[in-house]
């Protein structure tokens, strides 16, 4: 009717379908042959033929001709298409769910770990250092340097090596002098050390000019390529995922640590990655989105902020040292508790010394029951115990002067 009365042209509906995000209209143009578009939307009436069709906002009805059969389509939207919720069976399938995170990091021992300033860096780093020294049953030491010591940022709760930006550049020079002395010295012995350099980006713009533009480049790449000769491990955190966050480090550089990109940073460096091919590189960023909107659905429907709640859902990208980069998700804020994880290596120290005691402790009562082993030492004179030596081959009876040879 709106045509036949507005235009004068008869178009008879002769189908009528329902879609997920509106409906098709089918007509018969038989009665009016060689429609156009202009002529059924004269004056630009495209915006009122929205408007009478009750279209999407911003979506404009869509006329499509088939001459060969009389025919014209009208396609409206009325609503947007409903996105397919990913299930969290099928996300297991292409991530590393956090049941396994402990498995997968344990062996991890030179590590860059990015994110933005609110993406959860350091709880992460801090899990992450954990889980190392819990595989290791807490043998070892970690040597943290935070430059946000006492911020509201500090999420460490653990010892400091270090709590500012100078702190910070010793302690990269330390692990450097650490590493040479151990080159000198080799020995099976060793103990293991990780050190942890927070808020790496911070301390680089506040101190490349005191130390030299490449000062950092060189500490960092040193230690990259040396510290797993001589047992010793790096955790190097900042905000960008770039090569040159570190002045004059090349992506290839960065090959000799494990990366762990969080968030919003995995799709960044997916963007720039240099070591994985094209296809590859399509097959992850289709992953990121996935994963993207799973945690993005979840969070929202637990009512979880993803920069405030511990226990919100977050992933990151992690670039293994060799094989495909891999996503994987990350665990709760504060998983892992310093001072449980680094006791389980003092408790089996005192086991051991708890057993030697035990031994000795054994010994001596067995030696009492039987009277073995035990001899006092008396003067054959005088019947003293105050027994001394003269020189290395004679006893000295400290009461009456006795003197007599050594058995």
């Amino acid at each position: 009717n709106y045509y036949h009365e507005n235009y004068g042209y008869k178009l008879d509906v002769i189908n009528w379908q329902e879609n997920e995000t509106g409906y098709t209209i089918l007509f018969a143009t038989r009665r009016n042959p060689g429609l156009t578009e202009s002529e059924l939307l004269p004056h630009n009436t495209l915006e009122q033929l929205a408007a009478f069709t009750n279209a999407l906002q911003g979506t404009f009805p869509k006329f499509t001709f088939n001459y060969q059969h009389s025919t014209v389509s009208l396609e409206v939207t009325l609503r947007k298409p409903v996105k397919k919720e990913q299930a969290k069976g099928d996300i297991d399938k292409i991530w590393i769910p956090v049941d396994r995170f402990e498995s997968y990091v344990k062996n991890w021992e030179r590590i860059r770990i990015t994110a933005g300033s609110t993406g959860g860096k350091s709880p992460t780093a801090k899990n992450l250092a954990l889980a190392i020294m819990k595989s290791r049953k807490g043998q070892g030491e970690i040597r943290l340097y935070d430059p946000q010591h006492g911020s509201k940022k500090d999420y460490w709760d653990m010892p400091k090596a270090g709590t500012n930006h100078e702190d910070n550049v010793k302690g990269m020079g330390e692990l450097c002098e650490q590493l040479d002395e151990r080159t000198k010295s080799p020995s099976n012995n060793h103990p293991f050390i990780l050190y942890i350099f927070d808020e790496v980006d911070s301390t680089i713009a506040q101190e490349r000019d005191t130390n030299g533009y490449y000062y950092f480049r060189d500490k960092v790449t040193y230690s990259l390529k040396q510290a797993s000769h001589q047992n010793i491990g790096a955790i190097y955190i900042g905000q960008a995922a770039d090569a040159n966050t570190i002045p004059g480090m090349s992506w290839s550089d960065w090959n000799n640590a494990v990366q762990l990109h969080i968030g919003a940073n995995a799709g960044v460096w997916l963007d720039k990655a240099k070591t994985i091919t094209s296809e590859d590189k399509t097959r992850l960023l289709e992953q990121y989105r996935k994963i993207q909107e799973y945690c993005d659905r979840r969070n929202e429907e637990l009512g979880l902020d993803i920069f405030t709640d511990p226990a919100a859902y977050r992933f990151a990208l992690a670039v293994p040292l060799t094989g495909l980069p891999k996503f994987i998700q990350l665990p709760d804020f504060d998983s892992y508790d310093y001072w449980e994880v680094m006791q389980s290596s003092n408790n089996q120290v005192n086991t051991v010394i708890s057993t030697i005691l035990k031994e000795v402790e054994n010994e001596v009562k067995n030696s009492d029951e039987t009277g073995t082993n035990i001899k006092t030492l008396t003067c054959p004179k005088c019947g003293s115990e105050r027994v001394g030596s003269k020189g290395k081959e004679f006893h000295k009876c400290l009461d009456c002067g006795k003197t007599w040879k050594k058995q």
